[in-house]
């Protein structure tokens, strides 16, 4: 006849059990025992068995994957790009043809005068094409305000299906900010 052993969960919870590999807490339902090389059965908080001196590795592996914030806002940046686009699109298609309006673009004034280095009517070039988009982007918001509400849409329906699938939470949120604030002020103090 098997001898029964007092024995404590991971849960806390003390059981009076006989030492069998499939013993489990009545409270938890975790199992109580794990089997050694050697075939010792050794309790569960035990990591080192003290006959044959195996140490045994933890096969935790967490099932929800990592947190990636950048992933989430990447992707709703990308959905509401695409929304936006998509607004605009359609109330070109639905919207009444406009007036053209006369005049030259904005930015041929500011071109760059010939001469200087090479270097320089670069620069200026890049930051015409940034000053051009942006004064591109700002009329066509401007002219249909509804590419907001769009772009919105799509920015939430982007990071909550992103967001979806990393399995987030407010409370793993948290943990990974202030897991990221620990690496960030160890690195400084």
């Amino acid at each position: 006849m098997d001898e029964a052993k007092e024995v404590r969960c991971r849960c806390g919870e003390k059981v009076y059990t006989v030492v069998t590999t499939d013993s489990r807490c009545p409270q938890c339902g975790g199992r109580l025992f794990w089997q050694c090389q050697c075939g010792a059965l050794l309790e569960r908080f035990l990591d080192k068995c003290p006959y044959c001196g195996y140490i045994r590795k933890k096969r935790y592996k967490s099932a929800r994957p990592t947190l990636r914030l950048r992933v989430i806002a990447g992707a709703g940046l990308l959905g509401a790009v695409l929304f936006a686009a998509i607004g605009y699109w359609l109330t070109k298609l639905f919207s009444q043809p406009a007036v053209a309006k006369g005049g030259s673009p904005e930015s041929l004034p500011a071109l760059p005068v010939p001469g200087g280095g090479i270097i320089t009517q670069i620069i200026s070039g890049l930051i015409l094409i940034v000053l051009d988009l942006m004064n591109f982007s700002w009329r066509i918001v401007s002219e249909h305000p509804i590419l907001l509400i769009f772009a919105l849409v799509g920015f939430l329906i982007a990071t909550r299906l992103a967001a979806q699938k990393q399995h987030f939470s407010w409370r793993r949120l948290r943990r990974h900010l202030r897991r990221r604030w620990g690496e960030v002020t160890s690195r400084w103090l």
